[in-house]
């Protein structure tokens, strides 16, 4: 069954790049069908069923169905919570999805509580090698901003942004690409707050990144010109 799994997987990228008249609703269906044959196995290993969930998942995002995501990315989390128990980092990644997907459908309580506890386990996530992974925790942290951002919690945002900002500068420097992404966030939602000039000063070095990389007349250089320019104190 995890091998027909990976057949679909890879006919379907096959299949993406080439000329045949193949009908996108057919290659998805096969695919889907494999996962959840592999998902549904009680003989597979536990590694197989929770790739094929969250692959399945990945599908029913790409067809915009999310509480069908929810299920099936809710259940690999089960799966692993039973292999290594509730506190183990193999948890985070289902957790964050969780949490954004939640967010998406404005479960509110839901979508923090999942949030919370990946930005925990983060916090204490290593690779083989005992290294910490230093992109987990900043990236969590600006999940849950999003998220308090999207829900106009502006107040609760700017804390998780600051501390992201502050890991992002010490693991890839003051002019990396991940930091001006956290001061654009950051400058926009002190706009939103009314903090017109803290905003422009966190805009105006995000734009100073990001000119370093992209060429002058590129979009997203005259999004944040723009923002900077013409954004109110309500947007």
């Amino acid at each position: 069954l995890f091998h027909r799994m990976h057949l679909s997987f890879c006919t379907a990228r096959h299949m993406a790049t080439s000329d045949w008249p193949v009908s996108r609703d057919w290659m998805l269906g096969e695919m889907k069908s494999a996962f959840k044959q592999v998902a549904a196995s009680e003989d597979g290993k536990m590694f197989e069923r929770v790739q094929a969930l969250e692959r399945l998942g990945q599908i029913y995002g790409f067809e915009g169905n999310v509480r069908e995501r929810i299920k099936v990315v809710e259940q690999a989390l089960a799966l692993n919570e039973a292999e290594y128990g509730p506190k183990h980092q193999a948890l985070i990644h289902d957790l964050t999805v969780l949490g954004n997907l939640h967010s998406l459908q404005r479960n509110n309580d839901v979508a923090v509580q999942y949030m919370t506890r990946g930005l925990e386990l983060a916090k204490e996530a290593v690779n083989p090698l005992g290294e910490k992974y230093a992109h987990l925790e900043p990236a969590i942290l600006v999940d849950l901003a999003s998220h308090y951002g999207r829900t106009q919690q502006y107040e609760a945002a700017i804390p998780l942004l600051e501390q992201a900002l502050a890991i992002e500068e010490e693991v890839h420097g003051p002019d990396d690409k991940n930091v001006g992404d956290t001061l654009h966030n950051m400058g926009t939602v002190l706009k939103l707050m009314g903090r017109i000039k803290d905003g422009n000063k966190k805009l105006r070095r995000a734009l100073k990144i990001y000119s370093n990389s992209l060429a002058p007349d590129h979009p997203y250089l005259e999004k944040i010109k723009f923002k900077i320019e013409n954004m109110p104190a309500k947007w």
